[in-house]
């Protein structure tokens, strides 16, 4: 189909096209607001000269080109680009800006942090970035949304990516207008100073979602998990819901229930129109009823990107019999996009933007043929009239029509989320076709019950409570329907972007997790995990990176001591990924996340091993592992001088791994071990003594030593003397504080490749 055979009932397609061919453009190739302003105008002095369709949708495309381009400039992405040779100290006052997140130190101090509307900042010499957006790490009893706050800071740039598989925080932020941040160190750095600034428009909403949470929550004091995602499903309120919920959900094709998206202002719709048919409103007439709940709906539930993206959709569907014409879905669609993208043309880098569009258009395009196919299984003989069919084929045949309406939905729907899926969490569910057909009418019911909790609020607070526990019964039943299908085997498998190239003999993966260490190990097919890092690092670096890297099981895990920092995260390990067996070593230490992680082992009956000097793992036919160190009888009192220390080999190619080895382990290791050379040396600190100790250094003779984090208490100078020793040989440094997560590849003919996340 040409675009001129579209022009005459889908007007708002071309020029749709042409907004995204600009954005992309100016994705590629900003300029300068000049050059932008120049060239607009010069295309809107052809399109009034030249009413033509082409010129029109021209300028469209260059008038998007221009907003994006003027939104990637600004004296504040100046000043972040001048944060990166070094912080600046920073005052500053504004307006909190965003609701604020509260959490706790290590020590149990108070902190927050919150996105700040500045009006003023003086950083160096002079005032700058008034009226800008940053980010605000806050000393102290958080502040609520609206207040103006005073505060001294350290201005940085965001805090960029550090190891693969992590949500990119500091990406999301820039393409919502935060460019840096402010970060305070006491409670005397923050003041607040004045109150009732913010948007009434939020400020409002805020108060709506919590008089509504307070309704939803009268009568399930006791059903924290079955009212967590009650008030997910109808305020998108994630925060306090478990993340094994949010995990069976994922897992299962489910998630978009839990936000406040497409689905739930259709549902809403559908019921409004319903409640509206019996009062014979015409269609033209019902949007001005619907439209105004939408938008109230929209601004309660936070105004939050995937609702109002689905608000704006759906008031163009409902406004086009105003203008006495059918809606065309293809034309409302694009209409949409325009009106989306000119408000913040970022939106189009957003996956629920590009999920949202997608997944419409992929249901219009083949949820009818699906479902025409569907319907013909069940369909009587072509030949027999619909006049002579009997009751019972007629019931089945309306039964079977709704349902192969529904499958024909879900099966469009599946396809159009399956590469973002892939893409963006590395997940592909099957179960997510037969799950989604169960549970979308389950999360009907959740948000009809939950919205007549509102109404009833008003009447009877008895009857509140039963329609709020009728609303439990649904969201139990959606539990465990979906917690079903998340345990089917088969039902979901995660996957990796695939590689292009040969592939390494065996690769290494030294994840950035403080001072602790977890690393990743792959030859062949298989996975092994070298420690896991704390607790803490789990959900936020170990648990992405395995499953950015495709791994649905390890082979195994190797537990090198019982430092919490190195194996802390162990038991959500092997709760998520069953490795087929876990090494440890024979000696004991007080480690309570140790005696923790053996109980567990335990009740599991996982099997478990105990490496000792001399013992080999085959990685694969042309890796192994070998185990240098600790020898059987040792006797030591530090756990880190009872640390494994291990060395991956591959044809030839050595990776070193030293744990927390000290001076003891390497003087040892001097003595005992006659060939230490190793091509790379992944390398933790001692706690107590010294580690990388020069003889040592000059046995292994690394071509690249990968470090973690020193130790409290190393100062820079003192670790700035050592790497500068090893550099003056020649030696590559990597350390961790500085370059992040660190990928090595062992290749054939004697390759070593050696990369930092952060470069």
């Amino acid at each position: 189909m040409s675009p001129c055979s579209l022009r005459p009932r889908k007007p708002f397609v071309g020029l749709a096209l042409f907004a995204l061919a600009g954005i992309a453009l100016a994705e590629r190739w900003p300029q300068p607001a000049w050059f932008v302003i120049c060239g607009t105008g010069a295309v809107g002095a052809l399109l009034l000269i030249w009413r033509n369709t082409w010129i029109c949708r021209v300028f469209t495309g260059a008038v998007f080109f221009a907003l994006h381009s003027l939104r990637q400039q600004g004296g504040e992405i100046d000043f972040a680009r001048t944060l990166e040779s070094g912080s600046q100290t920073a005052v500053a006052t504004g307006v909190v800006w965003s609701e604020p997140e509260s959490f706790v130190g290590g020590r149990g101090e108070k902190h927050a942090r919150f996105e700040l509307k500045l009006r003023t900042l003086h950083a160096g010499a002079e005032d700058v970035c008034a009226g800008a957006l940053c980010l605000v790490r806050w000393s102290g009893l958080a502040p609520k949304y609206g207040d103006v706050v005073s505060l001294k800071g350290a201005a940085r740039p965001l805090a960029g990516l550090r190891n693969p598989g992590e949500f990119d925080n500091a990406a999301w932020l820039r393409r919502h207008g935060v460019n840096f941040e402010i970060a305070t160190r006491n409670e005397s750095d923050c003041e607040i100073v004045g109150k009732g600034e913010g948007s009434p428009i939020q400020v409002f909403a805020i108060a709506a979602r919590a008089w509504v949470k307070e309704r939803l929550e009268i009568g399930l004091a006791d059903a924290p998990n079955e009212t967590a995602l009650i008030e997910s499903m109808v305020l998108g309120m994630r925060g306090e819901t478990p993340a094994e919920m949010k995990a069976m959900f994922q897992k299962t094709g489910t998630l978009h229930l839990f936000a406040v998206s497409g689905l739930n202002v259709a549902m809403l719709a559908a019921i409004a129109w319903y409640l509206l048919k019996p009062l014979r409103f015409s269609r033209a007439g019902a949007f001005f009823v619907i439209m105004p709940l939408l938008i109230a709906y929209a601004i309660a539930t936070g105004l939050g990107a995937s609702c109002v993206r689905a608000t704006v959709m759906a008031g163009f569907f409902l406004a086009a019999p105003i203008a006495g014409r059918p809606a065309v879905p293809l034309n409302s669609i694009a209409a949409a996009a325009l009106a989306i993208l000119a408000w913040e043309t970022n939106e189009l880098f957003s996956p629920g933007f590009q999920l949202s569009f997608v997944l419409v258009l992929m249901i219009m395009l083949l949820a009818e043929p699906i479902s025409r196919r569907v319907e013909r299984i069940a369909k009587p003989d072509d030949f027999i009239p619909v006049e002579l069919w009997t009751a019972s084929q007629k019931t089945r045949m309306t039964l079977w029509k709704i349902l192969s309406q529904a499958t024909g939905v879900t099966i469009a729907a599946w396809l159009g989320s399956l590469f973002f899926m892939a893409g963006y969490f590395h997940l592909i569910s099957p179960v997510a076709i037969v799950a989604n057909s169960i549970a979308v009418p389950l999360a009907f019911f959740v948000l009809a019950l939950g919205l007549m909790s509102l109404i009833v609020s008003f009447l009877s607070v008895p009857l509140l409570t039963v329609v709020n526990c009728a609303n439990w019964a649904c969201a139990k039943l959606l539990l465990l329907v979906v917690a079903f299908f998340a345990r089917v085997p088969g039902g979901h498998i995660y996957v990796e972007y695939p590689r292009i190239g040969p592939t390494p003999l065996c690769e290494i993966t030294a994840l950035d997790v403080g001072q602790g260490a977890a690393i990743h190990l792959r030859a062949g097919r298989g996975d092994w995990m070298f420690d896991c890092g704390h607790l803490r690092d789990y959900e936020r670096t170990v648990l992405p990176y395995l499953r950015s890297r495709g791994v649905n099981r390890l082979d195994g895990l190797i537990l090198s001591h019982g430092d919490s920092s190195h194996i802390g995260g162990a038991i959500p390990l092997i709760t998520d990924f069953s490795p087929m067996w876990i090494a440890d070593t024979p000696f004991m230490d007080r480690s309570s996340s140790r005696r923790d992680l053996h109980v567990e082992i335990a009740a599991r009956k996982s099997g478990r091993r105990i490496f000792k000097r001399g013992d080999e793992v085959a990685l694969s036919p042309s890796a192994k592992l070998r185990v240098l160190y600790p020898p059987p009888e040792i006797l030591r009192n530090s756990s880190d001088d009872k640390a494994l220390v291990c060395s991956v080999e591959a044809e030839g190619l050595r990776v070193l791994l030293m744990s927390d080895a000290g001076f003891f382990t390497e003087q040892w290791l001097l003595a005992n071990e006659p060939d230490l050379h190793a091509d790379v040396l992944i390398m933790g600190w001692h706690d107590k003594d010294f580690s990388g100790t020069p003889d040592f250094l000059s046995k292994v003779q690394p071509r690249a030593v990968v470090c973690s984090e020193p130790p409290f208490g190393t100062t820079p100078d003192k670790f700035a003397v050592w790497s500068t020793a090893l550099e003056q040989k020649g030696v590559r440094v990597f350390p961790q504080q500085q370059c992040g997560a660190v990928q090595i590849e062992l290749r054939a003919a004697g390759e070593v490749s050696v990369a930092p996340v952060v470069r």
